[in-house]
């Protein structure tokens, strides 16, 4: 059975610190997961898996123009929907908070 990672956020948020604290000690990844108790197969899925994350993102545009043709009748609640890389979609609807959504 092939490897995923974990889905849950702390888990990954774990890992990824685990990752970046062995690439800035300047250990070998054998020395970094010695030292630390932690299996080096599993240190170096995760920074391999973190890498291609990190490539991903970089190869998808910051924007993508859309042009609307035609028309189309309103929706009886006008939402939009924002849908994240990840999968995690937001849903805006009338009078939302824009404060909650702000950069």
């Amino acid at each position: 059975m092939p490897w995923t990672p974990s889905d849950n956020p702390a888990v990954c948020e774990r890992w990824r610190q685990r990752v970046e604290a062995q690439l800035a000690s300047g250990l070998t990844v054998q020395a970094f997961a010695r030292q630390h108790c932690l299996g080096a197969e599993s240190l170096y899925r995760w920074r391999s898996w973190f890498r291609q994350q990190r490539e991903a993102r970089l190869q998808l545009p910051a924007l993508v123009e859309v042009r609307v043709e035609g028309t189309l009748p309103p929706p009886a609640i006008a939402t939009m929907c924002v849908e994240l890389s990840s999968g995690q979609r937001v849903i805006l609807e009338p009078g939302f908070d824009t404060t909650a959504v702000a950069l």
